[in-house]
């Protein structure tokens, strides 16, 4: 099973309207988030003024969650919601969608037959966990928004820091990736399948 570790120095951060966004996953890799040529794509943004419009993006589908602050999202003709930290709304990108709050939120895209879920996970310092990489899922990405852990998967073992990512692809049978907290920390995981 293919994995990939993403230092946080790899990654690169644009600004957008309301903020700035930092890109920590697309598939295909040669796709280009400026051209919609991805089947998925997974990013952070931040929400720095107090009204913001989402672009609208036909034929993309959106689900978002808060990791910091709060947003009440409004979908003209459809619904409206208040996320606050590690809640989601799953959204069309065709909907005209409006914001206010400030945040920092996990933004994940998909097209086509491409569907995605997405967790938090929350560790106290000194606890372990293992959790199951299904065989379903064509991709898993982990993305460690803060504190510091210790992952064991096909025996190895990796340290991960605040802003790392990790991912595998298609494992042929399910496997388990253990996590030990060196000091708090949240993951949010994101499980792919095509």
């Amino acid at each position: 099973m293919p994995i990939e570790i993403v230092r946080k120095s790899e990654l690169s951060t644009q600004k957008w309207s309301g903020g700035r966004t930092t890109q920590l996953f697309i598939y295909p890799l040669t796709a280009s988030y400026s051209e919609r040529s991805f089947l998925c794509r997974i990013s952070t943004a931040t929400v720095e003024q107090e009204k913001s419009e989402f672009t609208q993006l036909p034929g993309i589908n959106r689900l978002l969650m808060i990791l910091e602050g709060e947003l009440h999202i409004s979908h003209k003709n459809n619904h409206s919601t208040l996320l606050k930290k590690f809640e989601t709304d799953y959204f069309s990108g065709n909907w005209e969608t409006s914001a206010s709050g400030k945040a920092i939120d996990f933004n994940v895209m998909t097209t086509g037959s491409a569907q995605a879920t997405v967790k938090a996970i929350e560790l106290k310092t000194g606890n372990k966990i293992s959790e199951e990489i299904k065989e379903a899922h064509q991709f898993t990405v982990l993305y460690f928004y803060s504190g510091n852990a210790e992952i064991t998967l096909e025996n190895q073992k990796i340290s991960l820091c605040k802003g790392d990512i990790i991912q595998y692809e298609n494992p042929k049978a399910s496997k388990y990736i253990e996590i030990y907290a060196i000091s708090d920390t949240e993951i949010i995981c994101a499980e792919i399948s095509m």
